[in-house]
């Protein structure tokens, strides 16, 4: 009888190291609630000064969030210039950057969705943009550089069960900066947007 009172208290033992071992990320999973955020910044980045031929304006970064309407966006899955609204409670005019809810980043068990991440072209507008050749509504873009580095370092995150760095890089790693229509068309034909 004694050994099987032992040979249960090791199977517990046992079972208990392994389920905390389990645990490297918080129960197993993203907190809904969490956001991602893009900042927008005149600096830092290849910011322009406006196409005086063409007499487009070059948004500040407090109008880019006060006039954006959607992303425009090449999908992971192909589409190319897939429209995501922006609506007025993604927009924070006091930090000039707007906000992709929950929902857009994880699912509903607590998983990374990598849609939004992994976008190239990500630009935003401030009216629809209805084919790949007009570029007129667009306000400001997200270097795909800095969409490809922005990935990396978030699944390297998650990955890893760091969650508390994953939602750091949320807050700081995808920033966009203005840019004018005919400046956005320039960037793309040098392959440099």
């Amino acid at each position: 009888m004694k050994t099987i009172y032992r040979l249960l208290a090791v199977v517990a033992v046992v079972m208990a190291v392994a389920a905390c071992n389990g645990k490297d990320k918080p129960n197993g999973r993203l907190e809904q609630g969490a956001m991602i955020y893009v900042n927008i910044k005149e600096k830092g980045l290849k910011a322009m000064e406006g196409d005086t031929n063409t007499e487009e304006k070059l948004y500040t970064p407090e109008e880019v969030v006060k006039e954006a309407l959607n992303f425009c966006l090449d999908t992971p899955e192909g589409v190319i210039n897939g429209l995501n609204g922006i609506s007025d409670e993604m927009k924070d005019f006091e930090n000039n950057r707007i906000k992709m809810w929950g929902e857009q980043i994880i699912d509903r068990d607590g998983e990374l969705v990598e849609y939004f991440m992994k976008c190239k072209n990500v630009r935003i507008c401030n009216g629809k943009y209805p084919d790949k050749d007009n570029h007129r509504n667009i306000i400001a873009y997200i270097p795909n550089k800095v969409m490809q580095e922005g990935w990396i370092k978030i699944k390297k995150a998650y990955d890893a069960g760091n969650y508390d760095e994953v939602y750091r890089l949320f807050q700081e790693v995808y920033t966009a900066i203005p840019i004018t229509p005919s400046e956005y068309q320039k960037l793309r034909d040098k392959g440099e947007n």
